[in-house]
């Protein structure tokens, strides 16, 4: 009997073990770990909360998960997707590719990384106090950046402006507001998609604190883009009716360039139909950063290849538009049948949903013929535009 006993112990504790280790296994298959930003005020960190709800929210029969990660900035990122254990997929900037391509270790970049989407442009702040009133003035100056993505982009910018700070150190925001009142540093510079959350913090620590602005050079073409902060993106900094001109970075989300078939590669693939599909409805979910209506899953980014599910989505959409305006050119009223809607055109069943949630959220309910005539006129439009 206590042979038999310890024998079903025995049995017991090898289920458990196969339960859990299998367990282990499906968590890890269906989970996809993306780094994003560095502070909780950053567009990086909220994008990468965000992108975890919304896949979330899908309810996913296979449980796929992203796992967002804060690191230390763009440059950090693109170095944990190149060889940290375990990251998928990374927020970065494209000025940060170019600062490192070609660097040891980080050679043949463009082989080894994939972008599924460009997210958004980031702003440059660059914050001082009243002894400093341009970038000119930081010649031999003391200039902090916040974190790895703000370095490498102010390494650049003042590389390609001939500026040359006496010493450059990384301190947070907080402490570099401090350090500004107190003059230990001259200026500070983070890379962000405006606003930056909770910036009035930083009047109140320092309330000289104030925006440099940054005239477009020709030296920044191909690089950076012209842009400008307002009052209503920080009123607390810029009076009203002002503007401080600045430059902003493209920001991408990639992927390391797996193996097609692998598991990763797979995943990946999942994470990108699914992304790409529920796109529109992402889009109107409540409480977003206000960077994503920037969004346009089109936009190219120069010297990148995008990842081949991504683009392959692209096509199927660019060929299924095609068909469906020829149809509603040809006869002038609906567009192709249920079954071609449903199997070649997700613009259709975005249509769709989004139809029925206005009828869901009290708006006027439309008739199927109703909603088959307006995706005709649009499509239709749509040609026209293009002509």
């Amino acid at each position: 009997t206590g042979r038999a006993r310890l024998n079903n112990a025995s049995a017991h504790a090898t289920d458990s073990l196969r339960n859990q280790n299998a367990y282990k296994r499906q968590l890890n298959q269906n989970t996809i770990t993306l780094m994003s930003g560095c502070c909780t005020t950053g567009a990086y960190t909220a994008f990468g909360a965000d992108i975890k709800d919304m896949i979330a929210s899908l309810g996913d029969e296979s449980g796929l998960r992203v796992l967002p990660v804060m690191g230390e900035g763009a440059g950090t990122n693109m170095r944990d997707v190149l060889y940290l254990r375990g990251v998928d997929m990374a927020i970065i900037n494209t000025d940060v590719i170019d600062y490192f391509k070609d660097r040891p270790l980080y050679e043949d970049l463009g082989a080894r990384i994939r972008y599924v989407t460009k997210l958004f442009n980031e702003e440059v702040h660059f914050f001082a106090g009243d002894t400093v009133s341009s970038l000119a003035d930081l010649e031999g100056k003391i200039v902090g950046f916040n974190n790895s993505s703000a370095e490498v982009t102010g390494l650049i910018l003042l590389e390609k402006l001939g500026i040359e700070p006496a010493r450059t150190l990384r301190i947070t925001e907080a402490d570099g507001a401090l350090a500004l009142k107190e003059g230990r540093i001259d200026a500070m510079l983070r890379v962000t998609g405006k606003p930056i959350r909770d910036v009035s913090r930083l009047k109140q620590i320092f309330p000289g604190i104030r925006l440099l602005p940054i005239s477009y050079d020709p030296a920044f073409i191909g690089s950076h883009l012209p842009t400008r902060l307002t009052h209503e993106d920080y009123p607390d900094l810029i009076a009203k009716g002002q503007v401080v001109p600045t430059i902003a970075t493209r920001t991408i989300l990639v992927v390391f360039n797996w193996k097609p078939g692998s598991p990763r590669y797979r995943r990946l693939s999942k994470f990108t139909r699914l992304f790409f599909d529920n796109f529109s409805l992402f889009r109107r979910s409540q409480n977003l950063h206000p960077k994503w209506a920037e969004i346009n899953l089109q936009a190219t980014v120069p010297g990148l290849k995008r990842f081949a599910p991504a683009q392959k989505w692209l096509d199927q959409q660019s060929r299924a538009v095609a068909r469906l305006t020829e149809k509603a050119d040809d006869d002038g009223a609906g567009v192709a049948d249920e079954k071609t809607d449903e199997e070649n055109s997700a613009l259709i069943t975005r249509f769709r949903q989004f139809m029925a949630s206005r009828s869901k959220e009290g708006g006027r309910a439309v008739k199927k013929a109703d909603s088959e005539q307006l995706i005709a006129d649009f499509l239709r439009w749509q040609k026209k535009q293009h002509r």
